[in-house]
C-alpha cells in the first residue's frame, strides 16, 4: 500500500469515526482523493425517501453537503448544475467539471440544465470527459462504483441492444478496474516520490520548519517546488496522519464492525476488484468493441 493509498485510508477512517457513524442506513457510493482533496459521495436510505450527500475533507475540516435531487421519468438520479454549484461552491464544483461532470468542461459550466449523479461518482475515479456511464445491472438509479463503468459515447448508443450477456458486462468492469490500477502513463520514480523523503519533510513541516529550512535539512535532495507540491498533496490533517501511520505500524486498523462495514460495503468490494486486477490483464489493452 503506497503512501497516497494510506492517506486515503486515513480519510476513510476519520470520516467514519467523526461523521458516518451517525447514519444508520447510509451507503458510500464512491470516494477518492481528487486534486488533493478527499471526496465521498453517499446515499442515506430512509423509510420514505433517499437523502444524498457529498462529504469533502479539505483544509483540516470535514464539509457535508446535502444534494437536492430532481425526479425524472427516465429514472436517472439528477440534480441541477446551478444548485450543485451553489451548494458546493465553484472550487469543489470545478473539480467535478474538470473530471467529467459533463462530457465537456464547457457543458459542465452551463448551469441551466442537469447533471447525473452517476457521473459524479465515476468522475472520482477516472476522467469522464467525452465518455458515458453504463450501469452494469441496467438499473439507472443504483449508483455505487461497483455498478458503474465508463464507456465511449458512440459505443454506448448501440451496446444496450446488442450486448446484454453477463460475461460482457463483467468484461467491461474488468477492463475498467485493470486500467485504474495500471494507468498507461506510469509516473516516473523520482526523489519526490520516495516515501521516506516525503515522510521526512512532512515531519519537519509539522515541527515548524519552513520550506527553505526543509530544503537545506534534506541536503538539496529535493527541490523547493517539489516540497511545496508534496505539502499541498498532504495538506489536510497532516499531523494526525503522521500519528495514524505510527499507530498502524504498532497496531493495524481493526476490522470494521457490522454497521460500519455495511456503510462501506460497495467500496470494500471495489477494493477487492482492484486487488484482483492482475487477473484481468488478459482482458485489457485493445478496445472491447474489437473483441466482441
Amino acid at each position: 500500500m503506497n503512501l497516497q493509498t494510506k492517506y486515503r485510508q486515513f480519510f476513510r477512517e476519520k470520516l467514519e469515526k467523526e461523521e458516518l457513524y451517525k447514519y444508520g442506513n447510509l451507503v458510500v457510493l464512491g470516494e477518492n482523493i481528487l486534486e488533493n482533496i478527499y471526496f465521498a459521495i453517499c446515499e442515506e436510505h430512509l423509510s420514505s425517501d433517499i437523502q444524498r450527500y457529498i462529504f469533502i475533507i479539505d483544509k483540516n475540516k470535514i464539509h457535508k453537503f446535502n444534494i437536492k435531487i430532481s425526479k425524472h421519468n427516465d429514472k436517472y438520479v439528477r440534480c441541477t448544475k446551478k444548485s450543485l454549484c451553489k451548494n458546493l461552491g465553484e472550487k469543489y464544483y470545478g473539480i467535478f467539471v474538470r473530471n467529467g461532470l459533463a462530457r465537456s468542461e464547457e457543458v459542465g459550466w452551463k448551469l441551466n440544465n442537469y447533471c447525473c449523479f452517476h457521473r459524479l461518482v465515476l468522475a472520482l475515479y477516472t476522467s469522464m470527459l467525452n465518455r458515458d456511464t453504463h450501469h452494469l445491472n441496467e438499473i439507472r438509479n443504483e449508483n455505487p462504483i461497483t455498478n458503474l463503468v465508463p464507456i465511449d459515447t458512440i459505443f454506448h448508443e448501440t451496446m444496450h441492444k446488442n450486448f446484454d450477456a453477463e460475461w460482457y458486462k463483467e468484461l467491461l468492469q474488468q477492463e475498467f478496474v485493470y486500467n485504474l490500477k495500471h494507468p498507461k502513463k506510469q509516473k516516473r520514480q523520482t526523489v519526490a516520490s520516495n516515501e521516506y523523503i516525503i515522510l521526512q519533510l512532512l515531519s519537519l513541516k509539522e515541527s515548524g520548519y519552513t520550506v527553505k529550512k526543509i530544503y537545506k535539512d534534506l541536503k538539496h535532495k529535493i527541490s523547493e517546488r517539489a516540497i511545496y507540491n508534496i505539502l499541498n498533496k498532504f495538506h489536510s490533517y497532516r499531523k494526525e496522519f503522521l500519528e495514524w501511520l505510527e499507530m498502524q505500524e504498532r497496531t493495524p486498523s481493526l476490522e470494521l464492525d457490522a454497521e460500519s462495514h455495511s456503510r462501506w460495503f460497495e467500496i470494500l468490494i471495489f477494493d477487492r476488484l482492484l486487488d484482483k486486477s492482475e487477473d484481468f490483464k488478459s482482458h485489457a489493452g485493445e478496445p472491447i468493441i474489437s473483441r466482441v
